[in-house]
């Protein structure tokens, strides 16, 4: 018989290897698992803020358009349709702002905008009242994805129909 450290490890490897060869597996089994969440969480973190970037992106082209019937409003004080002129990066992304101004009369007007970008849109109406040539915001109504964070309500009006409904 021989008793030398070497023969003993021959004898017993093959025991170990099996473990070792398990124990490996298992180890890659799960930092491919991990590997595979992180990317998962990743693309949702990037689809999150680029829905959030469109939205900021959306509540800027409304804002927009109601600074434009301001200004259309102080200086004709008449009723009119028309669509701002955007840049071709935004327009690119379908973005479209388009604007209904309706003068009830000397002193009470309503405007109606509806705001479109990357798939989403948001309208909002805003009652005016004026004294003298100077408009002022008597009331605001968001509609669609800026009024519900989560999206518009079902059921809620949306897109070209605000038109076709007429103005409040």
């Amino acid at each position: 018989m021989n008793f030398s450290p070497r023969s003993s490890r021959v004898s017993t490897l093959p025991q170990h290897r099996g473990f070792a060869i398990v124990t490996a597996i298992t180890l890659l089994a799960m930092v491919t698992l991990c590997m595979v969440v992180l990317t998962v969480a990743f693309e949702h973190e990037i689809a999150r803020t680029r829905q959030t970037q469109h939205r900021l992106q959306l509540q800027l082209l409304a804002s927009a358009g109601a600074v434009a019937v301001q200004q259309r409003l102080d200086a004709t004080g008449t009723s009119a349709r028309w669509q701002l002129a955007l840049p071709e990066a935004v327009a690119h992304h379908g973005g479209l702002v388009d604007l209904r101004l309706a003068v009830k009369n000397a002193g009470h007007a309503v405007a109606t905008i509806l705001a479109t970008y990357a798939g989403l849109d948001a309208g909002q109406t805003i009652t005016y009242v004026g004294q003298g040539g100077h408009w002022q915001i008597q009331s605001l109504t968001p509609r669609g994805d800026l009024h519900h964070p989560g999206g518009a309500v079902v059921g809620e009006d949306r897109g070209p129909k605000f038109f076709r409904q007429g103005l409040p």
